[in-house]
């Protein structure tokens, strides 16, 4: 907990030098990670427990009001929210939910990973979208094997959906990777940081093609990237990187955990 609370204050000073005063999800640009759980939409905050998605009405900052909950089931990962929709990552599902005009959002879709005979593998597996894509890393390796999301079957993957339709995802490509964990999107930048080998950082076409344009070493658990700054999280430090020249990323701060 205290290293996500560092996380937060940190962030928050990393990207204070910028004018981006609230997240806008209809930006080029949108702060992600693995442990995103809240976004702002307009007059409503959505925000994720452990097994439901909750909605807030804040018109009246001074006495907001839960409007709706839903309940997913499972573990959740993340939350992240793109023009009209919310991506909800779980032990073994992608949640997909449409905004509605009333702020209360609508279950479209709810897509298994991948199932064997005994049912779904259970993984840890944050997901983000953009441009009707969304990117989804799966994966049952986590530190010291303490996770809940640590399983007897070992598979690690990036999946890549069209989700153009919200209601029926199509599954694109699936990509064998180490060990993934947290993943960013910063245009036509994706940053995957991997638990044992370090951060991939891929140029996608956003529709659904992804080619491997650097790679930062040192295993992390999460990323995040806007406006060509980067934050790396590791279990021990937090490494702060500017990628203007893709090919030429500058590491410019370490800050110990």
């Amino acid at each position: 907990m205290k290293q996500l609370l560092s996380l937060f204050a940190l962030t928050i000073f990393l990207f204070s030098c910028t004018d981006v005063t609230e997240v806008d999800v209809n930006a080029d640009s949108a702060i992600s990670g693995k442990y995103n759980t809240m976004r702002v939409v307009g007059d409503y905050i959505y925000a994720v427990t452990d097994t439901e998605l909750v909605t807030i009405d804040k018109s009246d900052s001074e006495f907001p009001v839960e409007i709706d909950r839903h309940e997913l089931g499972g573990q959740i990962e993340n939350l992240y929210a793109v023009e009209d929709a919310l991506f909800i990552g779980s032990e073994t599902d992608m949640h997909i939910f449409e905004l509605k005009s009333n702020g209360i959002p609508e279950l479209k879709s709810s897509t298994e990973h991948i199932v064997f005979e005994e049912g779904p593998v259970q993984v840890c597996d944050p997901v983000i979208s953009e441009k009707d894509i969304a990117y989804v890393t799966l994966s049952s390796e986590q530190p010291n094997n303490t996770d809940p999301c640590s399983r007897t079957i070992i598979l690690n993957e990036l999946k890549i959906y069209n989700v153009a339709s919200l209601s029926s995802p199509k599954l694109l490509h699936s990509i064998q990777m180490d060990s993934p964990q947290g993943l960013a999107i910063d245009g036509d930048l994706l940053f995957i940081t991997n638990l044992n080998t370090g951060t991939d950082i891929y140029r996608v076409d956003h529709k659904g093609n992804v080619e491997l344009e650097n790679h930062i070493e040192g295993g992390a658990h999460d990323v995040i990237a806007v406006n060509n700054k980067v934050m790396i999280v590791s279990s021990t430090e937090i490494n702060q990187y500017n990628y203007s020249n893709v090919q030429d990323i500058i590491h410019y701060g370490t800050i110990a955990l």
